[in-house]
């Protein structure tokens, strides 16, 4: 049986550790561990949601309750127009307000996402990090900042689209970037999740190999069974 390097997942926004990309490594032989980021952009389910961070921001909550506040007087004196009130208040608050507590709260998720992996990190103790998305852009952070310093396969990267959102430069973040000649970057053309230039201006600033492959679009499911990613993983690996 071949012998393949232990390889740490992150995965993607919307995904979790057991996805399909996880189980079929492990059906191939290849020893593999998820740690679940609980993240999503709005499932009030993922402890790291975008949404659950914007519900436990103090502002929200102050919004909250003067609004429940008004709605419940209204309610009680059977008149509608304190319910109409608040929510006009809470439309304009909201319009004025909304970009930046969702931006603070993409931060916020992104901090924990990341804490997340460095204990996985500690834990596991991987030969590779495989990135995908959400994960990639995660993966990314971990090297940024000395958390990994071994290779790394990053799929459809969303680093560039993840600080869009949260408002900050990802050029100047990847200034300095030491980790291009062990890490290896896969995205699909026809990715229409995470746009492909992203990753043709990752590769192009830090000098990171990119490879762009018809693999299905943005799940790249297309290198599992061509053998590609495997192949990648032992590259990077040695």
């Amino acid at each position: 049986m071949a012998s393949y390097p232990r390889v740490m997942f992150v995965h993607g926004l919307e995904s979790g550790p057991s996805g399909e990309k996880v189980q079929q490594l492990r059906a191939m032989g290849v020893d593999v561990s998820a740690a679940d980021m609980r993240m999503s952009l709005k499932r009030l389910d993922r402890y790291h949601s975008v949404m659950r961070n914007i519900l436990r921001s103090p502002e929200v909550q102050v919004a909250a309750a003067g609004a429940a506040a008004m709605v419940g007087a209204g309610l009680m004196r059977k008149k509608m127009w304190p319910v109409a009130l608040a929510g006009v208040g809470v439309g304009a608050w909201w319009t004025a307000r909304g970009d930046e507590l969702t931006r603070q709260a993409v931060c916020t998720s992104y901090e924990q996402c990341v804490e997340v992996q460095r204990r996985a990190l500690e834990t596991f103790k991987p030969d590779v990090v495989l990135g995908s998305s959400w994960g990639g852009a995660i993966t990314l952070e971990l090297m940024l900042r000395g958390h990994w310093t071994g290779p790394a396969v990053l799929l459809a990267p969303a680093f560039h689209a993840a600080h869009r959102r949260m408002g900050i430069d990802a050029v100047a973040r990847l200034e300095g970037f030491d980790g291009a000649s062990r890490t290896l970057i896969f995205h699909d053309p026809t990715d229409d999740t995470v746009p492909l230039v992203d990753s043709e201006r990752l590769s192009a600033q830090t000098g990171t190999e990119l490879r762009a492959v018809s693999a299905g679009g943005h799940r790249l499911m297309g290198l599992l069974t061509d053998g590609q990613l495997v192949a990648g993983l032992e590259q990077v690996a040695g």
